[in-house]
């Protein structure tokens, strides 16, 4: 029986959630992702995670005007990590190639892989301390983060039980979060149906203070740019915004009929007659398409109906293809 995903309002109870991770980096490739949060969440063994420490040594260096970016091998796999610096020359003098470093930063999300963004770390010169982290990270694994959180669990029973029901719960009127008004400000930039180039919306005023205030020290245009980026990932995760195409950061509003009804023809051409929802598995397996909703679906279904283009069975469950046309929408 599938053990019922953790619904994100209680994810902070988590310990896992707030503290850095001990982990190998084959560790990390595996980890699972929220359905709710496909493209900004990672999940372990169940259990929320977005800040992880691994050891190991760097590979490969390439040095840009704000940032650094490493490759890390711990023996298990090689991840980038990425450290940003402010000023020229600010950068730390320890990641440089061939040192065995500590590192400690947040987990992301970059062309569909993850990567770390380092928010400290340092040179270790006794070999053993990478052996000692392995060992540490099995241990940890084995004992604490593939094992449920006691705590969290009372405390979420507690919250629950004195609510009327788990819905009400979810839905009583909290204040909105930093996070939340940044997204809206995305969101309305859209409003005219037009697509914006990312560069567009990070040198939009209004989107520049919400950034900033999403941030608890001084922002620099690159603390502006990755909180941009994380709410827009977050609107695209939600099904709200798609990219106009791979390989350029342009987007818009996702329109069902517009970008949804093509996919759904080439899909059903190689597969004649499937469900709805494994149409809809199919189209989030790919990196366009993975925020987006059931509701979307049927949406672009009703719209190839329409058209005579597809058919679904008396239950409404089996889609088949009737007829094959690349579908366009009459501007």
């Amino acid at each position: 029986m599938r053990q019922q995903e953790l619904p994100f309002s209680y994810w902070g109870l988590q310990s896992t959630y707030w503290s850095f991770v001990r982990i190998l980096i084959c560790d990390i490739y595996r980890l699972g992702a929220f359905r709710e949060h496909p493209g900004c969440s990672f999940s372990l063994c169940g259990r929320p995670i977005q800040r992880v420490c691994i050891v190991g040594v760097i590979v490969e260096a390439r040095l840009h005007a704000t940032n650094l970016v490493v490759m890390i091998d711990d023996g298990t796999g090689i991840i980038s990590a990425t450290y940003w610096f402010n000023e020229p020359g600010s950068c730390a003098d320890h990641l440089a190639l061939g040192n065995r470093v500590l590192v400690h930063g947040r987990l992301s999300t970059y062309r569909n892989e993850p990567q770390i963004q380092i928010t400290s770390s340092g040179i270790l010169h006794d070999p053993n301390a990478e052996v000692l982290h392995w060992i540490q990270a099995v241990h940890l694994y084995q004992t604490v983060y593939s094992q449920p959180d006691a705590v969290a669990d009372s405390v979420r029973r507690t919250i629950e039980s004195s609510a009327p029901s788990f819905t009400s719960a979810q839905s009583t009127n909290l204040p909105s979060t930093a996070s939340d008004d940044l997204r809206k400000c995305c969101m309305r930039l859209f409003s005219h149906g037009n697509a914006l180039a990312f560069a567009d919306i990070c040198n939009d005023d209004n989107v520049v203070m919400k950034a900033a205030a999403t941030l608890n020290c001084s922002a620099s245009p690159n603390d502006i740019a990755l909180a941009v980026a994380r709410a827009i990932a977050q609107c695209v995760a939600r099904g709200h915004l798609i990219q106009v195409c791979e390989g350029r950061d342009e987007y818009m509003l996702l329109d069902a009929k517009a970008h949804l009804a093509d996919p759904i023809v080439q899909i059903l051409r190689h597969q004649n007659q499937i469900t709805v929802s494994q149409l809809r598995s199919q189209l989030c397996s790919h990196p366009r398409y993975r925020g987006v909703s059931l509701e979307s679906i049927k949406e672009a279904i009703r719209y190839l109906q329409s058209l005579g283009t597809v058919s679904l069975d008396s239950t409404n469950k089996y889609i088949t293809l009737l007829s094959y046309a690349h579908v366009r929408v009459a501007s």
